[in-house]
């Protein structure tokens, strides 16, 4: 065993994880949005035959039912999600840096990552919408042919998506 004057040295090989580093600490912040983003929110609404009063973009749809407008109760899609999930979107997001920390995927591949499973999960919420939203009145039913709140023409529910700002200094 080496004694205090032995001539073995402790050798610090860096293996990448230096370079990685400097790589992570150059990106300028990442942002990461889900939701009705401009090119999907700014197309009409598809309304059916019922309904040609009026000219509704899917963001004027989504802005209703998550926020709820006169007759229209709350039916929050968007925060009710994030709300009911912090705990395990933190999980989610942070167990992704760490594999970029640790060079097994790049930061781009982490967010989209991120970004498609909040995607998947808020549109599952939409189509289980019967378990938390309110109710809809029975004119609606009748109207729309469906007692599934959030979902008509499917056209909303597609809207939702995914979208990453990142860059280098």
């Amino acid at each position: 065993m080496p004694g205090r004057g032995s001539s073995k040295k402790v050798r610090d090989t860096d293996k990448g994880y230096k370079k990685r580093l400097r790589q992570i600490f150059n990106l300028k912040p990442t942002s990461l949005t889900v939701g009705i983003h401009a090119e999907e929110g700014a197309k009409t609404h598809e309304q059916r035959e019922y309904d040609e009063r009026t000219t509704i973009t899917v963001l004027d749809i989504g802005t209703i039912h998550e926020f709820g407008l006169g007759n229209n109760p709350e039916r929050s899609f968007i925060r009710g999600w994030a709300d009911e999930n912090k705990e395990k979107n933190q999980k989610t997001i942070s167990k992704l840096m760490q594999s970029v920390v640790a060079g097994k995927r790049t930061i781009e591949d982490a967010t989209d990552i991120i970004g498609l499973r909040f995607v998947g999960d808020v549109q599952r919420r939409m189509r289980d919408s019967k378990s938390w939203a309110k109710e809809l009145k029975k004119r609606t039913i009748d109207r729309k042919g469906s007692d599934v709140p959030l979902i008509d023409t499917g056209q909303l529910r597609s809207s939702i998506q995914y979208k990453v700002g990142y860059g280098r200094k």
